[in-house]
């Protein structure tokens, strides 16, 4: 009879993400250990299998806002399990909302500079990003200073039109 001891139970691997965005798949990873191989469930004892033989385990995208953990087991050649298994835990956050964002329009002369200053009270540590079109596909990175304030320089007469987007702590980008 031949007793094989078993494994010890993962470690999740630096680096791996505790926070995700709406519709933002992530992978999470356990260290690997040779001989090993790992299975991931969605309940620390029981549970569905979610993965097998796999140190990393892709969430799906189209998770709700909340917070969900993961288990994993390290199991070595003789199929014996560690016994324990290692609780990785990942929050997906909403995104924040045009509301959030105070922007004021302008008016100014031919030729003059147009300084757009956003803010935001309801996100914390705020990040502001512009576009110059609504669905974000032209970033403007020219003029935006490290606090998000846009100056865009030597406007001639014309209507334009420019987009602000934020997000913070537990606060996604908004759409």
């Amino acid at each position: 009879v031949t007793v094989l001891a078993a494994p010890i139970p993962p470690t999740p691997a630096a680096g791996n993400p505790s926070v995700t965005c709406l519709n933002t798949p992530v992978t999470l990873k356990v260290n690997t250990v040779a001989g090993v191989t790992y299975n991931w469930y969605d309940a620390p004892t029981g549970g569905a299998k979610i993965v097998t033989n796999n140190s990393s385990y892709t969430t799906l995208a189209d998770l709700a806002e909340g917070t969900y953990n993961y288990y994993v087991e390290g199991v070595n050649a003789g199929d014996c399990g560690s016994g324990a298994r290692t609780k990785i835990t990942l929050t997906v956050s909403g995104g924040s909302t045009a509301a959030d964002i105070n922007a004021a329009d302008q008016t100014i002369c031919n030729g003059d500079d147009a300084v757009l200053t956003p803010t935001s009270t309801t996100v914390s540590n705020a990040i502001f990003k512009w576009y110059a079109k609504a669905d974000r596909t032209s970033p403007i990175t020219v003029g935006v200073d490290g606090k998000g304030v846009l100056t865009v320089k030597g406007l001639t007469t014309g209507i334009y039109t420019y987009y602000v987007s934020v997000s913070g702590v537990n606060a996604c980008e908004n759409a």
